[in-house]
């Protein structure tokens, strides 16, 4: 007969062999983790009107690689004020998050009111970290994991991916957006723009979101750039195609940032530019006029 011991060593190593083909062919099933181990994490998607974006975004979150991390995630779209498909198409996403590992709601509200879908998901978790993504934004298989790691310290952090603009058809939008990177590299690479994250301790900093426009901005601003962090992992970001639209677009932004600075003029202070970025622009009055001409004028 086999020992006790004997069977316990015989379980241990035929535990030890499959795991990794189970995580092989689950690369998530490590999210299926207790709760008391798990770092709890809430995936905010707020949706105003993206049935055509929304299921490319909701395919990148699924498809995240956790690895051996031990993260218990739930995602919340929160589709408000849409008159299309957009809660319809986030809904038939259930059964693959479930799959995934992960936990997907989708909840709706009359609001079109960014901040208030905010506020609606958060209402719903008490998470260690929490990850806010434009509908129509793509993240990078590992954005996740990277953002939870550097989310790990107890004091207050904000982190970002390495943006990258999506694929433009329009010549306009892409020697905007060329002039736009340049520029932002040098001033502020955690800008956050379509994606940022906080974990607890820097949640702490405000209370619900204000109703703003500059939602992204706010939250930066509530922490100093040495508690600001830009992970290595991508995500693409859409730049609005063409003159018209970018016209609209960027006067929605100005007229964001101007309302930040009227209510919450402590925090919407105008960030520092670097010498760096003046000689840019110096050099660019020569190397590229047609470019920043363009950017200037938009």
């Amino acid at each position: 007969p086999v020992s006790p011991s004997a069977c316990l060593s015989i379980g241990a190593c035929i535990i030890g062999s499959i795991a990794p083909l189970i995580l092989k062919l689950h690369p998530r099933a490590s999210c299926l983790c207790g709760e008391g181990d798990c770092v709890q994490i809430l995936i905010v998607v707020p949706a105003y009107n993206e049935e055509t974006t929304i299921d490319r975004c909701l395919e990148a979150i699924s498809n995240q690689q956790l690895g051996t991390s031990q993260h218990q995630c739930s995602v919340v779209v929160v589709a408000n004020g849409c008159t299309d498909k957009t809660a319809e198409k986030a809904s038939g996403w259930v059964d693959r998050f479930s799959e995934a590992g992960m936990h997907l709601r989708v909840l709706q509200t009359a609001s079109a009111g960014k901040c208030h879908a905010l506020n609606m998901a958060e209402n719903t978790a008490s998470p260690d970290a929490t990850i806010y993504i434009d509908a129509d934004v793509v993240i990078d298989p590992l954005i996740l994991s990277q953002l939870a790691e550097a989310l790990a310290p107890p004091t207050p952090r904000f982190a970002t991916g390495t943006l990258l603009t999506a694929p433009m058809t329009s010549r306009t939008s892409q020697i905007y957006a060329d002039i736009w990177l340049q520029l932002a590299s040098l001033s502020d690479a955690t800008k956050g723009c379509g994606l940022y994250a906080v974990n607890r301790a820097g949640r702490a900093r405000w209370g619900a979101f204000p109703d703003i426009h500059s939602d992204d901005k706010f939250v930066r601003l509530q922490f100093e750039p040495a508690e600001r962090v830009t992970v290595a992992a991508t995500y693409m970001w859409p730049v609005p195609e063409g003159l018209v639209n970018l016209v609209r677009v960027r006067r929605r932004w100005c007229e964001g940032n101007r309302e930040l600075l009227a209510k919450f003029p402590h925090s919407a202070k105008v960030e520092a530019r670097s010498s760096a970025r003046r000689h840019l622009i110096s050099r660019l009055m020569f190397r590229d006029p047609i470019g920043l001409g363009v950017f200037s004028g938009i």
